[in-house]
């Protein structure tokens, strides 16, 4: 019989004993994202703008 923590999560594939500190560390992450959907920056112009160009326009 498999040993309970060498037991993988089916919904993640991650070892069970992993799953809570893995989601511990995404949800700081997530945190973070949250704060930067938050800042205004309509003001701001990005400092790369990426315009490809097609195929046959001048390089």
């Amino acid at each position: 019989m498999e040993d309970k923590a060498r037991e993988i999560d089916s919904e993640t594939l991650i070892r069970a004993d992993r799953v809570a500190e893995i989601r511990r560390a995404y949800a700081a992450i997530a945190e973070q994202i949250a704060a930067l959907r938050e800042l205004d920056l309509g003001d701001a112009h990005p400092a790369v703008v990426f315009r490809p160009l097609r195929r046959g326009e001048g390089a």
